[in-house]
């Protein structure tokens, strides 16, 4: 097996698990000798609860990112402490670390609807030197301004580099079964969905019958996934709200969302302002990792 060289800290210490492991008898595969190396044999100390036990075990299984790591790992835990365990932690640890090997920290939705057509999206115009801030002036220039929510854009690159792991669909133009095949998919992967709001989402469209907000938004609700709205608009009102969107819109409309101050013009105090609420949005992901380790039964 070769050296792993992306070793680094690991959550997971003292507690019986690492005991138990080391003590087992059943026989271990290479991979597993492996992993116990890199992994456990400097952490062999004091025991801990069960739920302390579940809830170390289950950061790092989000702290490995590799399947093939996470999946060896789930099965010594599994293996070397489970038995020890109650019902309850063993049944939660197996279903949220499955959610774990699978997940992404957040799905962005947004639209690319530009009602102005051929003319620029507002959405680019209005948030212009907070876009070019963050994704600078010579990409904000060569941009399709008229077909692209560069916002959006903005927004994930700053998430990203705030070291979370997203999904963002620039463009629906695939078969629309492929669209909402990958859709589906990554919205049930997201442990938060964030979304874009404007006023143009919750009216119906005759050119474009299918409102892929909509479809997103309802796929995370039925999965139970937390929704954070950020409201990218001065004004989004009730005015023409189509009536298949009026529990989505009142939703969006009793809750604190956050929302980004307009900057048409060069405003250092206005851009440093939108960052902040977009650092805070980044924050307000992270609770959704922090509520499945919080979640472990007592």
């Amino acid at each position: 097996m070769p050296k792993d060289r992306s070793k680094r800290s690991m959550p997971f210490k003292n507690t019986r698990i690492f005991v138990a492991i080391t003590k087992t008898t059943a026989p271990l595969t290479p991979r597993e000798r492996w992993l116990k190396k890199c992994y456990l044999d400097d952490s062999l100390k004091s025991p801990g609860t069960a739920r302390q036990e579940v809830d170390q075990a289950l950061r790092l299984i989000w702290g490995l990112q590799n399947l093939t790591k996470q999946e060896i790992y789930c099965d010594l835990v599994l293996r070397a402490a489970g038995p020890a365990w109650q019902n309850q932690h063993r049944t939660y640890f197996k279903e949220k670390s499955l959610v774990l090997m699978e997940a992404q920290h957040f799905f962005l939705s947004f639209t690319n609807r530009n009602s102005g057509r051929p003319n620029q999206n507002l959405i680019n115009t209005n948030h212009k030197e907070f876009i070019k801030w963050v994704i600078g002036k010579p990409k904000y220039d060569s941009a399709d301004k008229s077909e692209e929510n560069l916002l959006a854009e903005a927004i994930y690159q700053l998430l990203v580099k705030g070291s979370l792991k997203g999904f963002y669909f620039r463009k629906h133009k695939e078969d629309n079964t492929m669209v909402k095949e990958k859709l589906q998919k990554n919205c049930k992967q997201s442990l938060s969905f964030v979304q874009l709001v404007q006023g143009e989402m919750f009216q119906q469209n005759a050119q474009l019958p299918m409102s892929w907000c909509f479809f997103e938004y309802s796929v995370v609700k039925e999965s139970n996934i937390p929704v954070l709205f950020v409201q990218i608009e001065e004004d989004v009102s009730n005015a023409n709200i189509h009536i298949a969107f009026n529990k989505w819109y009142e939703e969006f409309a009793n809750r604190a969302s956050i929302k980004l101050t307009r900057t048409p013009f060069y405003k250092p105090t206005l851009i440093d302002e939108n960052r902040e609420k977009i650092n805070g949005l980044g924050k307000q992901v992270m609770q959704a990792l922090d509520g499945i380790y919080k979640g472990v039964p007592n």
